[in-house]
């Protein structure tokens, strides 16, 4: 069973770990994973055909990721440390704004835990906004969304979060979206909900926005923006498990035809249903719809994508064929000859060896 984990913390690489206590306040964790796969798509060898994340290649075999993990806490706990390494396709362009090379840090970060309610964390975390994470061995599907590609992707900064119990609210102030280091002198405000009334189910509340720049965002043309992220999690039975996710990003763009500004948005919404018979496998599907009538992320008013998922695992090694349809309302995908079509059909055979 694949759980989706609703915290400021939750990409952790791996499942089984290496333990060495060197004193009696250190503890020290080890953790990692590697990801290769194969992409035949209906487009050619010259079109990717893919506009998400992280599986923009034609018929080729492709390292995903290598993924390295080190966590060390000390004083009971109290203090935390989290190097998170990642190498591979998929940590460059998760980190793009960094050197560009294939070798990055995808989370660093400090946790100081004030008691049982209060705790601090700073540093580069991965962002709280979205269902799905970088790592794939902790998605239910091998490709990623429309709503967790147009979204960021981490954040550097320091966040409060107080813990109520079942509830769980945090707070932070964090540089520009998507930068290790910061090249802008806009800082992003970032916020969380969380209330999981049960071992069973769980809702988070997701917020992230910018406001006021003297000059507009450099990657998105934008002044402000605004999105509000709704996630929720829960076990229908022992083997049937479903996922929601829906989010609304505002933009306040420039107004060519009569100056000033004005505010657009987009807003998808997608449903994930996973089944797990037995501890071997697991079938996931996931159907996203996208509606942009503004044209701010996508040139078709609307995307809607189905994907299918199969995972069997073999020890510590899972086997992930994958089936995905992608259809717009406008021709925005090619055929083998270059020539636009509304849909698009791509296969994907992926390994996840964790350790």
């Amino acid at each position: 069973m694949r759980k989706k984990t609703f915290s400021w913390m939750f990409v952790f690489c791996g499942i089984s770990s290496v333990k060495a206590q060197t004193d009696s306040t250190k503890n020290y964790k080890i953790t990692g994973d590697v990801d290769i796969y194969y992409r035949h798509n209906a487009g050619g060898y010259k079109h990717p055909d893919s506009y998400t994340s992280f599986t923009q290649t034609a018929n080729s075999f492709e390292l995903g990721m290598a993924s390295l993990k080190l966590e060390s806490s000390a004083l009971s706990d109290k203090v935390n440390a989290v190097i998170d390494l990642g190498f591979g396709s998929r940590a460059r362009d998760f980190s793009y704004n960094d050197s560009g090379t294939m070798a990055m840090i995808k989370q660093a970060y400090l946790v100081y835990k004030l008691n049982d309610h209060v705790k601090f964390t700073a540093g580069k975390m991965a962002t709280h906004i979205g269902y799905e994470l970088v790592d794939p061995m902790y998605n239910n599907n091998y490709s990623m969304s429309y709503m967790f590609t147009n979204g960021p992707f981490f954040h550097t900064g320091a966040k409060t979060t107080i813990n109520f119990g079942k509830m769980e609210f945090s707070a932070g102030v964090a540089d520009h979206f998507d930068q290790t280091i910061s090249n802008s002198s806009t800082r992003d405000l970032l916020g969380q909900l969380i209330y999981a009334p049960n071992d069973r189910w769980s809702y988070s509340l997701n917020y992230w926005g910018f406001y006021g720049v003297n000059s507009l965002d450099p990657v998105l043309g934008v002044k402000n923006l605004t999105q509000l992220d709704f996630v929720g999690s829960g076990k229908i039975s022992d083997d049937f498990h479903i996922g929601l996710n829906a989010t609304v990003q505002v933009l306040t763009r420039p107004n060519e035809e009569v100056g000033g500004f004005q505010n657009k948005n987009w807003y998808g919404g997608a449903i994930y249903l996973n089944y797990d018979p037995n501890e071997k496998i697991y079938v996931s599907f996931r159907s996203e719809y996208i509606h942009d009538k503004d044209l701010v992320k996508f040139s078709s008013t609307s995307v809607t994508a189905q994907t299918l998922t199969f995972d069997y695992k073999i020890g510590p090694l899972n086997l992930m064929p994958e089936i995905r349809y992608d259809r717009g309302s406008d021709a925005i995908f090619f055929d083998a000859n270059g020539n636009t079509k509304k849909s698009t059909f791509s296969v994907i055979f992926a390994a996840i060896y964790k350790f």
